[in-house]
């Protein structure tokens, strides 16, 4: 129902809660692809840096080739502008050294690729660089990044804990500096809740579709309402068209 709103052009944008696989099926069938793109990809907003980074893909495309991971960019790179505000972001490739020659042939065709490609291209990132200061955008083929993105919010969990963890022992003893700690942990904590983004995006088709996780809780689906209304207002989806046809 969402979907055929969207493709109405009664509605600019949907939210799905439900079943990934489903929601980028009715997407794709109902709503349409754009233009100049071979295959919708998932975009994830990870709490790093200033704004946040795009990472993309999140496991839409385990398979993929030098054309997807090139409009993977392009996509990715308008999703940061609109997004998250960012002025000409820095696109990376996802790989397991700084250096051209690095990775599988399909990195290393994309690195060539992406070089041409019209967005601000730094080159191959590795891991750590997902957490960095740089590039603004990630890009990787989705079996890859979907167990960085997990590995990432895993992490992100047992960090928060082991704080909490001695910060109660911390407190047990000093308790007057309660009103000193809460505070920060609890900002903390809002900052690394993947509840904070709301979902991911569904970019690659001809409307604004954010894809929750199926157990959202009520801030989660108003962050991913918000988010959605955000980059249409933000005119996401014609910042994709510019990029692609560039």
């Amino acid at each position: 129902v969402a979907a055929k709103l969207v493709s109405d052009g009664e509605v600019d944008g949907m939210v799905s809660a439900g079943s990934t696989g489903a929601a980028m099926a009715a997407s794709a069938m109902i709503i349409g692809r754009m233009k100049g793109v071979s295959r919708p990809v998932i975009a994830a907003v990870v709490p790093a840096g200033e704004k946040g980074k795009i990472v993309l893909d999140a496991g839409a495309n385990p398979d993929v080739k030098t054309k997807h991971l090139v409009q993977f960019a392009i996509m990715g790179a308008a999703l940061a502008e609109a997004r998250l505000g960012i002025d000409d972001p820095t696109v990376g490739l996802l790989n397991i050294g700084h250096e051209p020659g690095k990775g599988r042939h399909h990195e290393r065709d994309a690195h060539e690729a992406l070089s041409k490609a019209p967005i601000n291209f730094i080159g191959n990132v590795e891991g750590y660089d997902i957490v960095g200061d740089q590039p603004d955008v990630v890009v990787t083929d989705g079996f890859t990044g979907n167990v960085a993105l997990k590995t990432s919010e895993g992490t992100s969990r047992f960090v928060m804990g082991a704080i909490k963890q001695e910060l109660a022992e911390v407190l047990t003893e000093r308790p007057d500096l309660t009103e000193l700690f809460l505070p920060r942990l609890a900002a903390l904590r809002e900052r690394l809740h993947p509840e904070s983004y709301g979902g991911a995006s569904l970019l690659g088709v001809k409307g604004v579709v954010t894809i929750a996780h199926g157990s959202s809780s009520r801030t989660a689906i108003a962050s991913a309402l918000r988010m959605t209304r955000e980059e249409a207002e933000r005119h996401l989806l014609d910042r994709i068209r510019s990029g692609l046809q560039a």
